[in-house]
């Protein structure tokens, strides 16, 4: 990979993103802590935070991706892999909290948060768009390593898992961007804050680009048909071909 400049620079995008996604969920850990509205993403347009277990998760996703692009370590690996399960079993739990109607007392197991929030139907619970995010990122990450981070995959999943929770991500954002609170404020069905749909945008591309040599990250690096024919016209097979029907030319143009 390091032959090929575009890929090698894609994969350190992908680690730019895991560092901004885990310091991102740190700083929403730290806000619940201190009991700091800015950190847990109080700077959204409509009064709405980051959950706490979204927080954490979010810290769990950034670690997995880092983890799983700046070492090859077989225990690390597995610590990349065990986190994502977590962030898969979190999302899943949740996002059965809101199609079942039950509680699992999860929401508000590590901090408290009084009723009454905004786009929230129970206290400190994520909305089905971060838990599908979860679902969707999480399993994203547990394929990572089967889905093209070392070598061709026979198939790609993470690709399609984590550019699904992307489009989700951009439709809340464009929701705020557009003052359209309908995709981001209704609280049982695109409850969202910014900073999250913002931090999954970040989380997915970095997911992706974590894959050099997944189909979409080859299809962005492959050489342009020009550059193709450039190269191969460039060639010293191609030179030397050229050569040899030089003297068959003249002579063809002799005769006529």
């Amino acid at each position: 990979m390091q032959h090929d400049p575009l890929r090698h620079r894609l994969h350190q995008l992908s680690r730019i993103a895991a560092t901004l996604v885990t310091l991102s969920g740190l700083a929403v850990v730290i806000g619940w802590i201190t009991n700091h509205p800015f950190l847990r993403g109080g700077f959204s347009p409509a009064g709405i935070y980051v959950k706490a277990n979204t927080g954490i998760a979010l810290l769990c996703c950034g670690v997995s991706l880092g983890l799983q692009t700046l070492t090859n370590s077989k225990t690390a690996l597995r610590v990349a892999q065990f986190l994502a399960a977590f962030v898969l079993l979190l999302g899943t739990l949740t996002l059965s909290e809101h199609i079942i109607g039950w509680n699992l007392g999860i929401d508000q197991l590590l901090f408290k948060e009084p009723a009454g929030q905004a786009a929230t139907v129970s206290p400190n619970r994520m909305g089905p768009p971060a838990s599908a995010c979860l679902i969707l990122t999480g399993l994203a990450l547990l394929l990572l390593q089967k889905s093209g981070a070392h070598g061709p995959p026979r198939r790609d999943f993470s690709t399609p898992l984590a550019a699904s929770a992307a489009f989700i991500g951009v439709i809340s954002t464009l929701g705020y961007l557009y003052g359209a609170a309908a995709l981001y404020g209704i609280a049982r069905y695109t409850g969202i804050s910014l900073a999250s749909a913002v931090t999954f945008i970040i989380l997915s591309v970095g997911i992706i680009f974590a894959a050099p040599f997944s189909p979409t990250v080859s299809l962005i690096t492959a050489p342009t048909a020009g550059e193709c024919s450039c190269a191969a016209s460039c060639s010293p097979a191609f030179c030397c071909r050229r050569s040899s029907l030089y003297p068959d030319i003249r002579r063809a143009g002799r005769l006529v």
